[in-house]
């Protein structure tokens, strides 16, 4: 029997890259789909353009931008399936069979909720979507650059991201955003996106209640999609990350409680400024403009640590610190 996949994706000003997901998913073979477009309140015709072009979608069109993840939760909602696919607005597939093998691998163990594909850039660039839970002794380890101590094994779970290998399929903690095939009953079980957060972070609180619930996660490297990342999420960069620790700080507080996050606080603060100065010193020498990079990176990601958590990030991911600015952005 032809497997049925709702699929869902959540627009925000991104009406090209919208139609163009929408015509990856109508093309994809072996399955049956319903396509569920929610859009956030976009001013650049997208909800126009989708009815013209496909009237088989069904279109949510919202009075306001509600962020990412209310805006899935407007259609897990009402739709009845028993495969969800929440796909971004800025992903295709790169290969029509791509759908189906996702669903193939859901399907080669009872207990797997989610399987994510291998998310790469419009130039074949690998983006690391598989992902560890935050951790206060993965933060010092990182900074200090001491995770070659650790086995291959260890470092590739408790790490992740970079550290592990996207090549070879299997379990993570968690999976980013972009593609995510779901089980209709563990949407039925867990339920939606945390409405708390606006964006980014999602995710990652989200795969925390299906891990949790008993369900694994997996990343299938055999499907390839096309993520264009960050075409409906541009935004000033410093902006950017105060929002994306926001979300860790609540998701850190929510699953481990105030003792841990008080720890992890503590931890990444220690963690980046260790990364910050160490890659600093090494950058010195000619030729060292990516450590040169890291360095400035790590001390803008411990500016926005401290900016999420001073505004209060932990409690309220969607306070007005970590709305949109008051400037044209498109935004999910």
């Amino acid at each position: 029997m032809t497997p049925r996949v709702a699929v869902v994706i959540v627009s925000f000003n991104t009406r090209e890259l919208t139609l163009d997901a929408v015509e990856s998913v109508l093309a994809a073979e072996g399955v049956s789909t319903e396509i569920w477009v929610v859009d956030n309140a976009s001013d650049d015709g997208s909800v126009d353009a989708v009815r013209a072009a496909h009237a088989q979608v069904r279109v949510i069109a919202l009075d306001e931008n509600v962020g990412f993840g209310r805006g899935n939760n407007q259609a897990l909602e009402a739709l009845d399936a028993p495969y969800v696919l929440l796909l971004n607005s800025d992903a295709t597939f790169a290969a029509p069979d791509g759908l189906r093998r996702l669903v193939d691998a859901l399907e080669q163990g009872r207990h797997v909720g989610v399987v994510g594909p291998r998310l790469q850039d419009g130039s074949g660039v690998l983006e690391y979507s598989a992902r560890a839970f935050p951790r206060m002794a993965a933060e010092v380890l990182r900074g200090f650059g001491a995770h070659g101590l650790l086995p291959r094994r260890i470092r590739e779970r408790r790490l992740a991201n970079e550290f592990r290998d996207h090549a070879r399929p299997g379990p993570a903690d968690w999976l980013t955003g972009a593609c995510l095939l779901v089980r209709g009953e563990v949407v039925e079980e867990v339920g939606g996106f945390d409405p708390a957060i606006f964006m980014y972070g999602e995710e990652l609180e989200w795969c925390w209640r299906v891990r949790r619930a008993g369900w694994d996660i997996v990343l299938e490297p055999e499907v390839t999609v096309v993520h264009r990342r960050g075409a409906s999420g541009a935004s000033v960069p410093g902006w950017r990350l105060r929002v994306a620790m926001a979300g860790d700080a609540y998701a850190v507080r929510k699953h481990r409680g105030w003792a841990y996050l008080g720890g992890f606080a503590v931890a990444r603060v220690v963690g980046l400024l260790a990364e910050g100065v160490l890659q600093g010193i090494l950058g010195g020498a000619p030729g060292q403009e990516v450590r040169r990079r890291r360095s400035r990176y790590a001390f803008q990601a411990l500016g926005a640590w401290l900016s999420a958590l001073a505004a209060g990030g932990a409690v309220r991911p969607s306070a007005p610190a970590f709305l949109p600015p008051p400037r044209r952005e498109r935004l999910p």
